[in-house]
């Protein structure tokens, strides 16, 4: 994963890019088949084509380096050690949908002195930015930091965070593709992603560019997700880990030891509006669509561990309680839903909940995935319902007994 230390004027796969019209940049992402790595989910090249042909002369594209959580620190991770993977990504795609803004979205305490470095070489003689005016491509690029916050990884909290209101869902942002940031056509992607478009310039030779070899390692290679693992004492550690690397194993060279060792029992894909897993399901092997059904759009790329004996009563508590404090408010389905949900869980935990609760608390999750307004309330379920089914005896034994089966279980 150590990118090289290239030169700021070496700008090879925006070159290759930049060889090609447009249309020929997306047919090159189209035979890769290059899938987002995280926030909206789907072929890049399939969302890129609907904004160019949303006809409108000036697309935007954002790309989000918020990671907003302690289970994703991959955005961080890439600004860091990778900053010419982003960017060029980022100049890639302003090229290919025709875009003359480009947001680059990061936490307000991220270390940028080497994205600075790139940006300030931008403009200089025979740089990027003169490169995309031959091609016809007049850029105006903004960095904007933005507060530490979960809900940002919301497209359309992030996208009123750029405009300078309030970060909260918005309707108005249901297809940003087609209306975006001031009503414009806008590409969202993260920076994991932008790097890995940068990748298939290094890596693929295009057909219609003609250009040879197989260039530079990135950090963002094809068949792989950056990684984050979050352990006991809630460090969070990145690695790229390959596609059909089995979880337990994407644990063990992530952090050195595989959870077996660890005493690790139950794991928590996909950040916090991820399912649990049970020891069972981890030779789970590691695949695009897995983080992509597990994590969703507001979700990430993340295994948490919990070690020793736990209760799935108090581990969907504990959940739902998380989930309820990072609720905006602004739906009444997510905050009234979550805080009634952990109301519920509370007196199961506590032993005084009855059965018809436990029934109410289903029709909620259901009500929750139909009626709420962003992904966080649509979402927020699935770790209550993973731990039913995970931890049936747990939840039978506080309903009958109102004490847990904890003990019982090795």
């Amino acid at each position: 994963m150590n990118s090289p230390n290239l030169h700021a004027s070496d700008w090879l796969a925006l070159d290759r890019a930049l060889g090609l019209k447009p249309d020929e940049v997306l047919t090159v992402l189209s035979r890769r088949e290059l899938r987002s790595r995280g926030g909206a989910p789907g072929v890049v090249a399939d969302r890129w084509r609907r904004c160019r042909a949303s006809g409108h002369d000036y697309p935007v594209v954002v790309v989000s380096g918020v990671d907003g959580l302690e289970e994703s620190a991959a955005g961080r991770w890439l600004l860091t050690h990778d900053p010419q993977s982003v960017v060029e990504g980022l100049l890639i795609g302003a090229y290919a949908v025709g875009a003359r803004r480009c947001f680059l979205a990061v936490e307000d305490d991220c270390e940028l002195d080497s994205v600075e470095g790139l940006l300030a070489g931008l403009e200089g003689g025979g740089g990027p930015v003169e490169r995309l005016a031959r091609a016809g491509v007049v850029l105006d690029l903004v960095v904007r930091r933005l507060p530490r916050s979960f809900i940002l990884r919301e497209p359309g909290a992030l996208l009123a965070a750029l405009e300078g209101r309030q970060a909260l869902p918005d309707v108005r942002y249901c297809d940003p593709l087609v209306q975006g940031w001031e009503g414009r056509p806008t590409v969202l992607e993260t920076v994991e992603t932008l790097a890995a478009v940068a990748a298939v310039f290094w890596q693929e030779p295009g057909e219609t560019a003609g250009w040879a070899g197989n260039g530079r390692s990135t950090s963002a290679p094809l068949e792989s997700r950056l990684l984050t693992v979050v352990d006991e004492g809630r460090s969070s550690v990145v690695k790229s880990v390959a596609f059909g690397t089995s979880l337990a194993e994407a644990v063990r060279q992530t952090i050195g030891n595989t959870p077996h060792e660890l005493g690790v029992k139950v794991m928590q894909l996909g950040g916090p509006c991820g399912p649990f897993l049970a020891d069972q399901q981890f030779d789970i092997p590691l695949t695009s669509d897995l983080v992509e059904r597990t994590a969703g759009v507001i979700g990430a790329a993340s295994l948490r561990l919990f070690p020793g004996k736990v209760c799935g009563v108090q581990l969907a508590k504990d959940a739902m309680a998380r989930l309820h404090a990072e609720a905006c408010g602004k739906c009444a389905a997510c905050y009234e839903g979550t805080r009634q949900l952990l109301a519920i869980l509370s007196d199961l935990a506590e032993g005084t909940a009855s059965a018809d609760e436990l029934e109410l608390a289903l029709v909620l999750c259901r009500h929750l995935q139909g009626a709420a307004l962003c992904d966080l309330g649509r979402s927020a379920p699935v770790p209550l319902l993973s731990c039913r089914e995970l931890f049936a005896e747990d939840f039978a034994s506080h309903l009958e007994w109102g004490v847990c089966a904890l003990e019982e279980r090795a």
